[in-house]
């Protein structure tokens, strides 16, 4: 039913933003994962991708309007 819509989600490295991004994975979304840190998406973006989900996997502080806009473009 989601398949091929885009999420974004953000503080995906941990908690529950990791596991709502594995949920939308199994959907086979386009999916956008975000934390401050790049190390800490590897792992979660791999997962999500074995899942079914095309990933792209964005560092940024979402306290800094300048990255935010940087993530959503």
């Amino acid at each position: 039913m989601l398949g091929g819509k885009v999420v974004v989600i953000t503080g995906a490295s941990r908690g529950l933003g990791r596991a709502l991004a594995l949920a939308f994975a199994h959907e086979r979304v386009h999916l956008v994962i975000n934390s401050r840190s790049e190390d800490s998406l590897g792992p979660v973006a791999g997962e999500a991708e074995g899942a079914g989900a095309e990933v792209l996997a964005v560092p940024a502080d979402v306290s800094v309007g300048a990255e935010v806009k940087r993530l959503v473009d």
